[in-house]
């Protein structure tokens, strides 16, 4: 399915890929992510895999209610490595 709707080429290889913006486009399309699909997903792993257990989310609805949290340790992770650019800002804004 994703390699049908690569919009991108690598002009080395010739390999097809998806932009970040085509890949959100078509997992909402498809539903890919639903709340049930995440419920699911995150029964069998951890969202989160950081040294610091205070810090994992064990599913959809506990990630709802700390959403703010991460968007802002997300924001700061790009900010960090200098990564945090317009296209970033954008999807990070869309998100909340």
């Amino acid at each position: 399915m994703f390699s049908e709707e690569a919009d991108m080429m690598n002009p080395l290889t010739s390999e097809r890929a998806l932009s970040l913006n085509r890949f959100v486009d078509i997992c909402i399309e498809k539903d890919l992510f639903s709340v049930s699909k995440c419920n699911e997903f995150a029964k069998y792993r951890r969202l989160s895999n950081s040294e610091d257990n205070s810090s994992e989310v064990d599913g959809i609805e506990k990630l709802r209610s700390n959403w703010e949290i991460k968007m802002k340790e997300l924001k700061y992770r790009f900010l960090k490595c200098n990564k945090y650019k317009t296209e970033i800002k954008g999807i990070i804004g869309n998100l909340g």
